[in-house]
């Protein structure tokens, strides 16, 4: 997304503020790194990998407004979205045990690969790759419903004890939120380029939050199980 000079300081409050609720998050799992499974740990290594995201956009856009060159940190998304479809496509594999999901999620990410290299061909790389973005937001949706739908069953009605269903739930809810707005978007911005940035800022950066939030609950909830069976051990 193309940002002009004069929303600099706003971009920069509100990459540091989601920056920041990012960060507990993934403090909080380095925290109970020790005693996470695999798909856990992968969780937090994506979310590892946004804090590298929301750096580099920062170190970006303040050296393009410092030399006054047009504010641009598009190439750094784009690289975000191929990262966190293979962080989260992986994840999900790994936790689901249908071999018949398993191969769905593969062709999942076979389809979003080729899309994603048609719009890095088609568009070059300096131009946000919107139907990647798509299709990336499906595949999450679709994983993590499935995922979703697995532990809820496992739980025996104590879902909300599950870390891997607050994770689920947190990613589900701001992939779902933000493909509307996506949608329009660009309408907006030829329309009313005030208002896409108000509704970009509160739906996307809000159930960012939001799904960091959940994530933070998911973690939290590894250590207290934790707690719990050393409890019970000495118990």
């Amino acid at each position: 997304m193309r940002l002009s000079s004069t929303l600099y300081n706003l971009t920069m409050s509100r990459i540091l503020i989601e920056s920041m609720s990012l960060m507990l998050a993934a403090g909080l799992g380095l925290f109970v790194y020790s005693k996470m499974n695999r798909f856990q740990r992968l969780i937090l290594f994506l979310l590892l990998t946004w804090v590298v995201s929301y750096v580099l956009s920062y170190v970006v856009t303040a050296y393009q407004a410092g030399r006054g060159l047009t504010l641009n940190n598009v190439p750094v998304h784009n690289i975000t979205v191929f990262v966190s479809v293979s962080i989260l496509s992986l994840a999900g594999y790994d936790l689901i045990q249908s071999l018949r999901l398993k191969k769905i999620i593969q062709v999942l990410y076979a389809i979003f690969i080729c899309i994603y290299i048609w719009c890095i061909y088609d568009k070059g790389f300096w131009a946000f790759a919107t139907h990647a973005f798509f299709a990336e937001c499906f595949i999450v949706l679709a994983i993590y419903a499935f995922v979703l739908y697995q532990k809820l069953h496992e739980q025996n009605g104590r879902w909300y004890s599950s870390p891997e269903v607050w994770i689920s739930l947190g990613l589900i809810l701001y992939y779902s939120c933000v493909v509307p707005l996506m949608s329009v978007r660009e309408y907006l911005i030829k329309e009313n380029i005030q208002l896409s940035i108000f509704l970009f800022y509160l739906i996307n950066d809000g159930f960012a939050n939001v799904m960091y939030l959940f994530i933070a609950v998911g973690f939290y909830l590894i250590h207290k199980q934790a707690e719990d069976q050393n409890f019970l051990k000495n118990a």
